[in-house]
C-alpha cells in the first residue's frame, strides 16, 4: 500500500512541476496581447525610423532557436530535480540503488510497476510539455522529438539515478509526448493566427491554449498577424480546424440484474495545416511537419463509476492531393505514415476497461470523395503498440493458484505490459443534412516476459494476452450547421487470457448523441 501511494503521489508531483512551467509561460504571454494590442492602436506613423529599422525579418522570426529549447528542458529538469529531493521521503520506497555497471550493462533496466494513470497518463503529459516547449522554439517535429526524448531519459538515467531505468517510461513519455504535443503546438499556432489585433476572448484563447507560442512571440517581439482570409473564428484559415463537444446518452444492455445508463461528455480537435486544404483547387503536396494532427478527449459517469479516454493521432510523413472543384466535387487523398496514443479507464460500462497504449509511428491514410453533394470519407490506421493492458482474466487466475507470485505490475495494479498491434477504420457516407457513420477497431496484445522490475521474485512469470474488437454505427442528422444530433449501436468485446485462465466480456450499448461543432 505505501509503494502505490508514493507512486500516484509521484506522478502528480511531476505533472504538476511540467504545470507550472507551462502556467508560468501563460502569465508571461498576457503581456505578449497587451503589447501587441498597444502596438496595433499606434498609428503607423508614430513609429520612428530607427524602429522599424531594427524590426527583425520574418527569417529572423521563424529562424530555429535550440540553444533557448535546451534552457528551456534544463529549467524543468532542474524544477523536477528540486521536487523530487524535496519529497524523497516519498520516493524513496522506488530506490533499488543498482550499482552503475548494472544501469550501463541493462541490467537495471526493467518494466517499472506503477499504476496505469502515472504512466501512461502522467508521463505522457511530461513528454507533450517537453515537445511542445521544443516545438514552439522553431524545431523541427524530428529534433523537437529529440529533445523531448533526451529530456525524459535524462530525467530517467540521471535525476532517478537510485531506480533502476524504467524501459515503459523511455519509450512512452517521449513517444506519446509527439502525438499529443503537435496538437497542441498547432492549437497554439492556430490561436495565436488573428488576422486582426487580438481582443477579449482571442487573447484568452491565445494566452489559455497556446501558451508557448505565446511566450514565444511575446520574447522576440513577433507582432505579426495571421494570413488572412480568416476563418469563421477570426483566425488564420491556413491551418484547417474542425471542433466538436459531444454530450451521449447510452444505455447497455444488463451486465448485472438491470440495464446500466451512461452520460459521456466529450471534445474532439482536428487541425491540418495544408494550404488551400479542401477549399477549390488541384495540388499535390509531400508532408513532414506534423501537418495533420488531432485530438479527442471523453468523461464518462454511470451508477458503476467513472471513465476517461483520451487519443492522439500525428502525421509524422505523408502525401497529399486533392482535386476540389467545389464543396459538392472533388477528391482528395493522404497516405503516409502517423504516431498515436490512447488512453482508456473506466468503469463506467459496468466492466472494467483499462489501457494505456503508445502506438509506434504506422501506416496512415484518408481519403474524402464528394459528387454532386454525395460524400464519402474513409480514414485507416495500423500500428505496432506497446502498452499497459488490464487484465480480466487475471483474477480468475489468482484464485487457481494463489500461492504462486506473478509479475509485480499484475500484482499489484491488474496490468501487464505487452506488445502487440492495432488497426482502425472510420468510414462514413452521406447526403445533404444525412449521414451514416462506423468505426472498427481490433487490437491485439501478449504479455512481456523476464522485465519485470522486482523478476527475482517472481514465482510464476505467466504470459498474458488480450484480443479487442469494437465496431460502432450511427445515423447522424445535421439540421443546422453548428449542431448535428445522432443514434446509434456499439459494442465492445475483449478475450482476455493469463495462463489458461480465460474470460470474454462484451459490452452493447445503443445511445444518442448531440453535437455542437466550430
Amino acid at each position: 500500500m505505501t509503494s502505490r501511494h508514493s507512486t500516484r503521489s509521484s506522478g502528480f508531483g511531476r505533472v504538476s512541476c511540467w504545470c507550472l512551467v507551462l502556467s508560468i509561460t501563460g502569465a508571461g504571454a498576457l503581456p505578449a496581447a497587451a503589447a501587441e494590442s498597444a502596438t496595433d492602436a499606434a498609428p503607423a506613423s508614430e513609429a520612428a525610423p530607427s524602429e522599424l529599422e531594427l524590426a527583425p525579418t520574418a527569417a529572423e522570426l521563424d529562424a530555429p532557436r535550440p540553444g533557448r529549447a535546451a534552457l528551456a528542458m534544463g529549467a524543468m529538469l532542474a524544477l523536477g530535480t528540486a521536487w523530487y529531493w524535496a519529497y524523497r521521503g516519498d520516493n524513496a520506497v522506488d530506490w533499488d540503488d543498482p550499482n552503475l555497471s548494472a544501469r550501463v550493462s541493462g541490467e537495471a533496466w526493467r518494466m517499472d510497476n506503477n499504476g496505469l494513470a502515472l504512466n501512461f497518463l502522467a508521463h505522457p503529459f511530461s513528454g507533450t510539455a517537453f515537445y511542445a516547449v521544443a516545438r514552439s522554439q522553431h524545431l523541427s517535429v524530428p529534433t523537437s522529438a529529440l529533445y523531448s526524448f533526451l529530456t525524459s531519459f535524462g530525467w530517467e538515467y540521471i535525476v532517478e539515478f537510485r531506480e533502476k531505468v524504467s524501459i515503459n517510461d523511455v519509450i512512452v513519455t517521449p513517444g506519446a509526448g509527439i502525438a499529443m504535443g503537435e496538437f497542441f503546438h498547432k492549437l497554439g499556432l492556430y490561436v495565436n493566427s488573428s488576422t486582426t489585433p487580438p481582443t477579449g476572448f482571442k487573447n484568452f484563447a491565445r494566452v489559455v491554449t497556446g501558451p508557448t507560442v505565446a511566450l514565444t512571440r511575446w520574447l522576440d517581439g513577433d507582432t505579426r498577424r495571421g494570413a488572412p482570409p480568416p476563418d469563421a473564428l477570426g483566425f488564420s484559415s491556413q491551418i484547417h480546424h474542425d471542433f466538436r463537444f459531444h454530450y451521449g446518452f447510452w444505455r447497455g444492455d444488463a451486465i448485472t440484474a438491470t440495464a446500466l445508463d451512461r452520460h459521456e461528455l466529450g471534445f474532439s480537435g482536428k487541425l491540418v495545416a495544408i494550404p488551400g486544404y479542401q477549399k477549390p483547387g488541384a495540388f499535390v503536396r509531400t508532408l513532414t511537419d506534423g501537418n495533420v494532427t488531432e485530438l479527442s478527449v471523453a468523461v464518462s459517469h454511470s451508477e458503476e463509476g467513472n471513465g476517461l479516454e483520451l487519443f492522439a493521432d500525428t502525421l509524422l510523413v505523408g502525401h497529399y492531393l486533392q482535386n476540389v472543384a467545389d464543396p459538392d466535387n472533388g477528391a482528395s487523398a493522404l497516405v503516409g505514415s502517423s504516431i498515436a496514443y490512447h488512453f482508456l479507464d473506466s468503469h463506467a460500462a459496468g466492466v472494467p476497461e483499462r489501457r494505456g497504449v503508445f502506438h509506434f509511428p504506422g501506416v496512415a491514410a484518408e481519403t474524402e470523395l464528394s459528387w454532386r453533394g454525395i460524400r464519402a470519407k474513409l480514414w485507416a490506421r495500423a500500428h505496432v503498440d506497446f502498452g499497459g493492458i488490464g487484465s480480466l482474466a487475471y483474477p480468475l487466475w489468482l484464485e487457481e493458484f494463489p500461492d504462486e507470485r506473478p509479475k509485480a505490475i499484475l500484482l499489484k495494479e491488474g496490468y501487464y505490459y505487452g506488445l502487440g498491434g492495432t488497426g482502425r477504420v472510420r468510414a462514413s457516407l452521406g447526403w445533404g443534412p444525412i449521414e451514416l457513420r462506423s468505426t472498427l477497431e481490433a487490437a491485439y496484445y501478449d504479455s512481456v516476459e523476464g522485465l519485470d522490475r522486482t523478476k527475482e521474485l517472481v514465482t510464476a512469470d505467466v504470459e498474458a494476452t488480450d484480443l479487442f474488437r469494437n465496431t460502432n454505427v450511427e445515423l447522424v442528422l445535421q439540421p443546422l450547421d453548428w449542431l448535428s444530433l445522432s443514434g446509434g449501436v456499439s459494442e465492445r468485446r475483449n478475450l482476455s487470457k493469463v495462463d489458461r485462465a480465460r474470460t470474454t466480456t462484451k459490452i452493447l450499448e445503443r445511445g444518442v448523441t448531440a453535437t455542437l461543432s466550430f
